[in-house]
């Protein structure tokens, strides 16, 4: 992207969305996945969140629910 690091430089969080079953359709366990990558937090921690994806209602909800 053209000029996205001046994005970066202003953006207080930038989240990036992995569904690993795009890239490996044929891994069952991996069906349903989805990684929240919280790739800059300016007040706080960085890391990723696991989701679950439901694609039919186009929802990401808790792992635990």
């Amino acid at each position: 992207l053209a000029d996205s690091a001046k994005i970066e430089d202003a953006s207080d969080q930038i989240i990036t969305l992995y569904r690993p079953e795009v890239y490996w359709p044929d891994m069952q366990k991996l069906k349903g996945l989805a990684f929240l990558n919280i790739c800059k937090n300016r007040h706080g921690p960085v890391g990723h969140i696991c989701v679950k994806w439901i694609g039919e209602y186009v929802q990401f909800k808790d792992q635990a629910a």
